[in-house]
């Protein structure tokens, strides 16, 4: 299932969480170093001031750029952060701090998100696949409806076959397995039970057929185009 895919698709994602948080540690070196130190614009600098308060330490702007990240880039008193740096430090900074916010929202998460959802995606086509062949791979579930759908075609083109009532149930003599193996069945009975029969569409649904090959089931038993199918060509194409 979906939940399946996602569980194992945590193992990526912890590797871009941790990634990211290396990428935000990296640029907060360079913002503390930068933007943390106060500069000598006079004592009642309150942009400076302010702009070293959020930059004070590495934590504190790894604190500041993760809110950044997320588009919460203001101050207490929300005004925006970046204008008191622009102020403070120049208006390259608006550049820069740009530069950062589109290398994060447009590249990093758009990187992250991707991965995640393809590696979610590949563990549930890979669980649905396990699952599949599982059910192939049931011997008992594959005789029941085999036997299910040659009673069905059995039923239409020789209703009076003894001991066809027993078939469904594993009853059944020699005689009637030597029979068996020599029988034909004609493409119209195939296309018949195809078309009409819900528990000969049942079991090959259970027998993972695709609905849409139901009807076009005679063409795939019988690619020669003979216009019969033989017991064992129906065992081997199922």
């Amino acid at each position: 299932s979906m939940i399946h895919g996602m569980l194992d698709g945590l193992w990526t994602l912890l590797w871009a969480v941790a990634f990211f948080v290396i990428f935000i540690y990296v640029v907060a070196l360079i913002f503390r170093d930068t933007l943390g130190h106060g500069q000598d614009n006079g004592e009642d600098n309150q942009d400076a001031k302010l702009v070293q308060l959020y930059f004070s330490s590495v934590p504190m702007a790894m604190y500041t750029l993760f809110r950044c990240s997320f588009g919460e880039c203001d101050t207490r008193s929300g005004t925006p952060l970046f204008e008191h740096v622009a102020t403070t430090h120049g208006r390259m900074w608006t550049l820069i701090y740009s530069m950062f916010l589109f290398v994060v929202v447009i590249g990093l998460f758009n990187v992250i998100s991707a991965i995640f959802v393809e590696s979610t995606m590949s563990s549930n086509a890979l669980n649905a696949s396990k699952v599949k062949q599982e059910r192939l791979d049931n011997k008992d579930r594959w005789a029941e409806n085999v036997v299910t759908l040659l009673r069905s075609f059995l039923v239409v083109a020789w209703p009076d076959m003894e001991g066809l009532d027993g078939l469904a149930e594993g009853r059944y003599t020699e005689r009637m397995l030597s029979e068996l193996v020599r029988i034909t069945f004609p493409r119209q009975v195939i296309d018949e039970v195809v078309h009409h029969d819900e528990q000969a569409l049942n079991a090959l649904t259970k027998l993972d057929i695709d609905p849409s090959d139901h009807k076009y089931l005679s063409d795939i038993l019988d690619p020669a185009n003979t216009g019969s199918v033989s017991i064992l060509s129906l065992v081997d194409g199922l």
